[in-house]
């Protein structure tokens, strides 16, 4: 190995450890927390114009929590739950 191919390794594995130092910890979420929704990935109810809706909706109520796998079940109004 050349000593140009070491030291990208070595930067590599630096850039690698820096990062994962400043990385955030899930937030603490317990069950009847209030949390709000982002809609990026919600379809909302017709007549509502997606630009205008605000990206978060709620606070709605934690009902189930499963931290290890970031998956959580809200209690939700009738409008937002799919039938």
């Amino acid at each position: 190995m050349t000593l140009e191919h070491d030291m990208l390794i070595k930067d590599r594995i630096f850039q690698q450890i820096y990062t994962n130092k400043k990385q955030h910890k899930e937030s603490d979420i317990k069950i009847n927390n209030l949390i709000y929704l982002s809609i990026k990935n919600i379809a909302m109810p017709k007549g509502r114009a997606s630009k205008l809706v605000p990206k978060y909706v709620g606070p709605y109520k934690i009902i189930k929590a499963i931290p290890l796998t970031s998956n959580y079940e809200l209690e939700l109004p009738m409008e937002l739950v799919k039938q």
